[in-house]
């Protein structure tokens, strides 16, 4: 800041008196007029209070953009970008478990160093004051079938069935290539699907047969005792077989995965998750588990895609962080 000769002979003036409360305009290096109020203590003292932001309001127009717009889509979030952006302007994304958002930093610091290694001496700091951000926000159906997985009780039948019957659109029907009849996959999407599901061992069905399992299911449980013995070793085994069987009698076959078709954040792309089920019989009756197949990886894709986008479209950098 540089104070004018002439404001400092006044300043020594008021001290030198006692004075009522004065404003003084300050010169700074910038061009800018700087307001201060300036009170006399009644000890001989004075204090100086920097006012310039509170005269600020009656303006015209204020000196610099200031604030964090907050934007319910990210289209609105890149059309903000593109309104306002410079050439110094960046993007910074986080996806922490209570912060999955992206914000775009309009006044951030000019570059220090361009790709090619050349240095730009002149570039200066920025306030970064002047912000948009977005917060991905979590699909109803994600947030569903996601709290169903981390439960840690299983579902009795009642709540097996009427959690099925809210949620039962989200079951996708299963596609031909998964059929036993069906053609083998021809994308490269369902060929990766269909991989998955055989490395996970997965029996999968569609609505319909899990419709049935949440109608009721009776189990019967087998359990039989086995003895083995080792000649070579001389050491005896015993193990326990449990077999479950229908009401009729017949051995139960049971699906042990399930797809569903959700998108990760509100108004995005549907994802294929597998769902594995698994069922346990407990007094005389059967209780349910549903768990996602590694939910973390489809939100880790939704959350690169959607920042990839706002990259393109806006045609800033992106980092993966907070700014300073």
């Amino acid at each position: 800041m540089d104070i004018s000769a002439e404001a400092l002979k006044h300043l020594e003036v008021m001290a030198n008196r006692q004075q009522k409360p004065e404003v003084i305009t300050v010169d700074h290096s910038s061009g800018a007029q700087l307001s201060f109020l300036v009170t006399y203590d009644g000890a001989g003292g004075m204090d100086a209070k920097d006012i310039t932001s509170s005269l600020e309001r009656f303006d015209e127009t204020p000196r610099n953009r200031k604030g964090i717009a907050s934007f319910e889509t990210l289209d609105s979030f890149i059309d903000h970008a593109n309104r306002f952006q410079n050439t110094n302007s960046a993007l910074f994304a986080t996806k922490l478990s209570d912060d999955i958002s992206i914000q775009c930093v309009v006044d951030y610091h000019d570059r220090v160093n361009d790709l090619d290694g050349e240095e730009h001496a002149d570039a200066k700091p920025r306030h970064g004051q002047h912000r948009g951000r977005h917060d991905f926000p979590l699909s109803e159906e994600y947030k569903k079938w996601l709290a169903i997985s981390e439960r840690n009780e299983p579902l009795d039948t009642r709540e097996f069935s009427y959690f099925l019957e809210d949620n039962i659109i989200d079951v996708m029907f299963l596609p031909d290539f998964l059929r036993p009849d069906g053609k083998a996959p021809e994308t490269p999407a369902d060929q990766d699907l269909l991989a998955l599901i055989q490395k996970l061992e997965g029996k999968p069905c569609g609505p319909e047969k899990l419709m049935n399992l949440a109608k009721g299911l009776q189990v019967n449980e087998d359990t039989k005792i086995k003895a083995f013995y080792d000649r070579n070793s001389g050491q005896s085994k015993i193990g326990f077989e449990s077999e479950h069987t229908d009401a009729e009698g017949n051995k139960l076959d049971v699906p042990n995965m399930f797809l569903i078709s959700i998108p990760v954040f509100n108004g995005d792309q549907h994802y294929r998750i597998p769902v594995r089920l698994r069922y346990r019989p407990r007094a005389g009756t059967v209780v349910w588990m549903m768990e996602l197949h590694r939910p973390d990886i489809f939100l880790e894709d939704a959350f690169k895609l959607a920042c990839g986008k706002a990259a393109k479209e806006t045609g800033l950098p992106l980092f993966y962080g907070n700014p300073e």
